[in-house]
């Protein structure tokens, strides 16, 4: 939208008032959007476990489990495989950048109309649920790739991390 408020004031303390550069806003929203997006699977994954009363976890969030049971090095190799989705898709931080521009305007408005929030969340969790797809996608390309050895090595953490609940082990 609007580049630099000061585009004509060039010295540093203009350009210092006068706000970041529109290329570094849509860097650090992508940035937050990813990080929020991070932060709501990790506190939905220690939420998912938090059932102290004995139920084994409802099948849905199985793949949580299925993920902390893998050796790092394969945590880490679907991580960046996620990261990497991401970031091939060119128009995901314009688009982020837009969903909030959207939120912001709406909760400023009067009268304050939240369809158009909730619509911003419904698009934000199908965006959710593609990335899920694509990671349990790679985590059974994954298991798939395993050896019987390495499966059954995969199945003893998997029935640790199942019978202790939500706390994990750094491996």
């Amino acid at each position: 939208m609007a580049e630099n408020l000061n585009s004509g004031n060039s010295d540093k303390a203009g350009d210092k008032a006068g706000g970041m550069r529109g290329w570094l806003k849509v860097v650090l929203f992508g940035s937050l959007a990813l990080n929020l997006l991070i932060i709501g699977l990790v506190v939905g994954a220690m939420a998912r476990f938090d059932q102290r009363d004995g139920k084994e976890p409802r099948f849905d969030r199985l793949s949580g489990s299925m993920t902390w049971a893998l050796p790092r090095a394969d945590r880490r190799e679907i991580g960046e495989a996620l990261r990497k989705d991401f970031r091939a898709k060119p128009d995901a931080h314009a688009l982020a950048k837009s969903e909030y521009d959207i939120v912001i305007s709406a909760l400023r408005g009067v009268p304050f109309d939240a369809s158009l929030i909730e619509q911003t969340l419904r698009r934000q969790t199908e965006a959710g649920r593609e990335r899920q797809l694509l990671g349990q996608q790679l985590l059974l390309a994954r298991l798939i790739a395993m050896d019987d050895a390495e499966r059954a090595e995969f199945a003893d953490n998997l029935a640790k991390i199942i019978k202790r609940g939500p706390r994990r082990d750094r491996r």
